[in-house]
This record gives structure tokens, C-alpha cells and sequence, in this order.
């Protein structure tokens, strides 16, 4: 069992984990954070663009045995907080999230990722 497990949206039907932008910028905020493996999920297993919280099938029971819990994007955070799961939210790593426009908003978040997987580490 991994100690960290990242929750997404959806698949992307039309990428696979060796093609998709998103899972590659993922790959590289969990190696620079020395995390080199985690175990990653959806929220659902088809692709969903319009995704509302009702149609999410993860159990949310099946995240508690992790140490550690990323978030990527709103609906994901939102459905770990109305769980009471803590986790750590990050921004959807998505080409489209504008927020990754900003040169200097990347190297934030991949600082903050390592701060929150490398905190109480011994414990």
C-alpha cells in the first residue's frame, strides 16, 4: 500500500497516463517532492465533464487508509471535505487552468505539495 494517494476528476478518454499533459505536470510535483510512488483515483471511473457531486461513485471510505491525500481541483476538494477526509488541496494541473499562466504560481505549488507530504514525515 502506498502512503499517498491523489484524488482526480475524471479520465480523460482521449489521453492515456503516458500521454496526458495533466498526469505528466502530476508525475513531476510528486518527484520533486521525492514521492515516486502514490497510488491515484477518480472520482468516477468514465469520463464526466459536467461531474456534480451526486454522481460521484468513489467510496470515500477507501481514501482513509492513506497517510496522505491530494486533491486536484475544486469538485475533488470539495467531495473529501464534506467527507472529513483530511487532505491537502492543489490546483487541477490541467493546460487549461490559467492560473498556471503566472510563471511563478507552478514553483508554489510544487512547494507546497513537498511541505505538506514531508510534514511530520517521522511520525
Amino acid at each position: 500500500m502506498n502512503k499517498v494517494i491523489v484524488i482526480g476528476h475524471s479520465p480523460n478518454p482521449n489521453k492515456t497516463a503516458e500521454t496526458s499533459p495533466t498526469l505528466g505536470k502530476l508525475r513531476k510535483w510528486m518527484t520533486n517532492a521525492g514521492v515516486f510512488e502514490y497510488d491515484f483515483v477518480n472520482l468516477v471511473d468514465e469520463f464526466v465533464p459536467n461531474l456534480t457531486l451526486k454522481k460521484v461513485t468513489l467510496n470515500p471510505n477507501s481514501l482513509k487508509k492513506y497517510k496522505r491525500r491530494i486533491t486536484l481541483g475544486n469538485l475533488a476538494d470539495t467531495y473529501l471535505t464534506r467527507s472529513n477526509i483530511k487532505h491537502f488541496k492543489a490546483p487541477h494541473p490541467s493546460g487549461l487552468n490559467r492560473q498556471f499562466n503566472d510563471k511563478t504560481f507552478e514553483p508554489k505549488v510544487m512547494n507546497n505539495i513537498k511541505e505538506y507530504l514531508n510534514e511530520n514525515r517521522n511520525r
